[in-house]
């Protein structure tokens, strides 16, 4: 009897050694392969439930991946050999360190559809999202963002209808804080001209070097409330030097389909010593059959200007496309601009695999190809129109098409 009681005992023991075993072996497993894919913030929790069947929280932040939808195919690809097929999982996306959305799943329904046991369609009604989430797992998070830095060495443009197209060499660094803050700062040196060449005393005397932008941002979005706001302040050099602070705060309806928003700021201009104060409540309406995004607002503008303008978009894999028109009126007449708009990715879709500080190329390059008056174009590290838009609840519910590309 004794004997048989120590066995038990003994095969009990080994037991419950295998199941922690298992559940650290899991939780690491996943671990290991976002750190070694660059993702950020990670924090892993693993529950038993009943039923043979495994709960998975895991939250990260992508700094690696240009569209979110990308790196949430990824995770869910490399997870076939970690977990069982019938768990569950909540994925918790990150940005700056705020729980952006929460997308819950069993794992089942996303091995039928890359296996097209189920439709785009039956997927998508399988989905939970849950925006701005208030997730709390006790672990720390692993590669802490803070304090990561992206440096850009990249160039820009201005187009001058008397000095001719001038190339600036424009590097810029943005550092991130976590909880929503970073600080960015970008250089303008001119470096070639169509008449001086690369002659940088001649260039220098046209457009001298000098910090075209540098501002500390926090965004946010409001608990489980489809609600962001962003605060940003800073100083801004276009032809004057601008010292701001603004507000642009955003409303989601129909899981992103139409949201409202309101554009609020400060700006003072030092070199005229004159203050400004703008205010632009716009609607955007967003059409995932066609990937159209609409928008139209009004307000008063920096100058003491009012008016309104309208924009139209279409969003392709890789690219942003789009008119748009502005009427303002003001003291002395009035003026509209139209112009061609694009957003052009102009580096592979996974970068670079993110580290403290990693010199990397621009990720996106946007300006403006036809205006009503001379522009220049600039090459931002991120962009956070962009960024929001592709994180909607809408917008991954009608391009699950593009996890076929990570099988």
């Amino acid at each position: 009897m004794k004997k048989i009681l120590s066995t038990l005992i003994l095969c009990f023991i080994i037991n419950i050694n295998s199941f922690a075993y298992s559940k650290s072996n899991n939780e690491s497993s996943i671990k290991d392969f976002l750190l070694k894919s660059g993702f950020e913030n990670i924090q892993i929790k693993k529950i038993e439930e009943l039923n043979n069947s495994d709960y998975y929280i895991i939250s990260y932040e992508n700094r690696t991946f240009l569209h979110e939808i990308h790196a949430i195919s990824y995770v869910l690809s490399n997870l076939k050999n970690t977990i069982k097929n019938n768990s569950k999982l909540d994925l918790i996306i990150q940005s700056s360190g705020n729980n952006m959305l929460k997308i819950s799943l069993n794992y089942n329904d996303y091995l039928d559809f890359m296996n097209t046991k189920i439709s785009e369609k039956e997927f998508s009604e399988k989905l939970n999202f849950i925006v701005n989430p208030t997730i709390e797992i006790d672990s720390p998070k692993e590669n802490n963002l803070l304090l990561h830095s992206d440096l850009s060495i990249s160039l820009g443009y201005i187009l001058n209808v008397l000095t001719g197209p001038t190339i600036l060499l424009a590097p810029s660094i943005n550092t991130f804080f976590g909880s929503g803050f970073d600080f960015f700062i970008r250089y303008f040196l001119p470096i070639y001209n169509i008449e001086n060449g690369f002659d940088f005393e001649k260039n220098s005397k046209l457009y001298n070097p000098k910090v075209q932008t540098a501002n500390l941002t926090y965004f946010t979005g409001i608990p489980n409330i489809p609600l962001y706001t962003t605060f940003k302040t800073g100083y801004n050099y276009n032809d004057f030097n601008d010292v701001f602070i603004s507000n642009n705060s955003k409303y989601n309806f129909l899981d992103g389909t139409l949201s409202l928003n309101l554009s609020t700021g400060f700006l003072k201009r030092t070199n005229t010593n004159t203050d400004f104060f703008t205010i632009a409540p716009y609607i955007q309406y967003y059409n995932s059959t066609y990937d159209v995004l609409a928008e139209v607002g009004g307000g008063t503008f920096i100058g003491n200007e009012y008016g309104f303008w309208g924009r139209v978009s279409r969003q392709f894999d890789n690219a942003d496309l789009g008119f748009t028109v502005y009427r303002s009126w003001y003291s002395t007449g009035t003026k509209t601009f139209l112009a061609f708009e694009y957003r052009l990715a102009i580096g592979p879709e996974k970068s670079i695999t993110a580290s403290p500080l990693r010199v990397t190329y621009p990720r996106y390059y946007s300006g403006n190809l036809y205006s009503g008056n001379p522009t220049g174009g600039e090459v931002p590290i991120s962009d956070i129109n962009i960024y929001m838009k592709r994180l909607y609840p809408e917008y991954i519910k009608t391009h699950l098409h593009y996890f076929k590309e990570n099988k």
